[in-house]
């Protein structure tokens, strides 16, 4: 443990912050290597490596009222900032009674910017940049097993040393790129079985040049092949690399040795940096039930639609200002469709109620259109964070 302090700014929301670095198995090597493997190729662990982690615990949990773990994956190329400073994660450890922990992504935070545009410049290298991904998943699996047991038992404690966790209820919340590896950790974790998937999608081919965020990474890339078209082909190879690490490949599978997972996937209309396109997809992938009433019924939903649903799919409407282009032209803007959703009171609220009791209710008042004011209240930041 490297920090275990009280709350911030007098937030009333934590009671303690708590920073901490363990070992989880090594799979691969540093930055571009790859995967660590045998002589007949096959992927092995090569001892450990460290990994850093952020816990958040709420006043609620005692040893007579235990909280459960939330895992809380963070954004694209982000870091435990996020976790540090966002006010909707506080809401829902309070309001919840949630313990929330989270680590790295580790080969896509933002220590692992300068890999990324090292493997966009030369895709030789890419196949070592996807693996190193997976590394990350491998990570936060390790966390939600030290969760549930050795921090459980000898750190998450009360005065009296009597744990405050409830270690039978672990659930899971990836926003944006939480939610596209966030696919692949439920997947393959072999104790959480209920996750929200919110605001990502899956075919990172199908979302590179339809977001935002593809002004800036795909300068490397376009600047290292002759032409745009060259670059389009190799954006399709890049998808190879990262199909180990994509939400619509091992995310619809039943993995062995793992329960059964149910899951809330929400979605915003017109979302800047994460297109529609890829996140029906990947809704589609999934086999999910769109929950109705819907602000929109995505193709190859109509008969897909129910009330409620163990692994269901719901669409919000900020009514977004400025559109993403229809097509896959570069743009730079963005609009607070991707950022809302997760602070609206309805939203928080059928996060809840889903990771109560693993069906998802529509909490909002009809359809999800928020900008409208069917999805309650949009909270502000009160302590200093964002």
């Amino acid at each position: 443990m490297t920090s275990d302090l009280g709350t911030i700014n007098g937030d009333p929301r934590i009671a303690r912050r708590i920073e901490l670095d363990f070992q989880a198995p090594s799979v691969t090597g540093d930055g571009l290597e790859g995967f660590h493997r045998d002589a007949a190729g096959n992927v092995v662990v090569q001892g450990t490596m460290a990994a850093r982690a952020y816990m958040m615990v709420p006043p609620c949990a005692t040893a007579q009222h235990k909280a459960g773990v939330l895992i809380y994956g963070h954004g694209f190329f982000g870091s435990l900032d996020e976790l540090r400073d966002s006010e909707f994660i506080r809401d829902l450890s309070a309001n919840g009674c949630w313990i929330v922990a989270g680590t790295l992504w580790t080969g896509m935070s933002q220590e692992d910017i300068p890999n990324a545009l090292l493997a966009l410049n030369d895709l030789n290298q890419a196949w070592g940049f996807g693996e190193r991904i997976f590394q990350g998943i491998l990570n936060t699996i390790a966390l939600e097993q030290l969760v549930r047991g050795k921090l459980a038992a000898e750190l998450l404690v009360d005065g009296s040393s009597a744990s405050i966790v409830d270690s039978s209820r672990v659930v899971f919340l990836g926003i944006s790129l939480g939610h596209i590896l966030g696919s692949t950790f439920l997947a393959y974790d072999p104790f959480v079985s209920r996750g929200v998937l919110h605001v990502g999608a899956a075919n990172w081919a199908l979302m590179f040049e339809r977001s935002k965020n593809w002004a800036i990474y795909g300068l490397p890339l376009k600047g290292s092949y002759g032409t745009l078209l060259d670059a389009v082909i190799m954006e399709q190879a890049l998808q190879f690399a990262l199909d180990i690490v994509d939400g619509a490949t091992v995310a619809p599978l039943s993995i062995p040795g793992t329960p059964a997972k149910q899951m809330l996937m929400v979605t915003s209309i017109a979302d800047a940096q994460v297109p529609n396109l890829a996140s029906f997809y990947q809704a589609r992938s999934l086999g999910l039930t769109l929950l109705t009433p819907s602000v929109v019924v995505p193709f190859g939903f109509d008969a897909m639609k129910a009330a409620a649903a163990d692994r269901a799919y719901v669409i919000v409407d900020e009514h977004p200002t400025p559109l993403p282009p229809e097509t896959n032209e570069v743009f730079a803007f963005d609009n607070p469709a991707h950022e809302n959703p997760r602070r609206r009171e309805a939203v928080q609220q059928m996060m809840q109620e889903f990771w109560a009791n693993g069906v998802v209710h529509n909490t909002c008042a009809g359809a999800c259109d928020c900008a409208a004011g069917k999805c309650g209240e949009l909270s502000v930041p009160m302590f200093g964070g964002h």
